[in-house]
């Protein structure tokens, strides 16, 4: 059995566009600390260069709009302005799908960013 696996996914959007995100799946129950960490940082340096291949192999099918890499991917930035809207919104009992449709954002970068609201305890 592997120790761990790096996959990179992807998922046709309605509006005919590719997104691509990477898995990673790490076995490490056995390993120490500092195994941990330099695993860990094997698979950051290998991600880029995942993603970009992949993205390569889908533009050669044909698809378009496949977004491409951002060191900060994972990194959703939203105003204040968004913020704020996004907790009074939240307080009214909009739903999510709501509100990722007003702002023009995905839906599960806005449930992720009302989960992360959460755990500042802004919401």
């Amino acid at each position: 059995m592997d120790d761990g696996s790096l996959v990179i996914d992807s998922r046709k959007r309605k509006n005919g566009s590719i997104y691509i995100f990477p898995r990673i799946y790490i076995y490490t129950l056995n390993f120490s600390k500092d195994e941990n960490i330099l695993l860990n940082m094997h698979y950051k340096i290998r991600l880029k260069e995942r993603f970009e291949n992949k993205r390569l192999e889908l533009i050669d099918e044909g698809y378009k709009n496949i977004n491409s890499w951002s060191e900060n991917i994972i990194e959703n930035n939203y105003s204040k302005e968004e913020e704020n809207f996004i907790i009074k919104s939240k307080q009214l009992g909009t739903t999510d799908k709501k509100i990722a449709s007003l702002l023009g954002k995905s839906y599960w970068g806005i449930v992720d960013k009302i989960r992360r609201l959460k755990l500042e305890n802004r919401i």
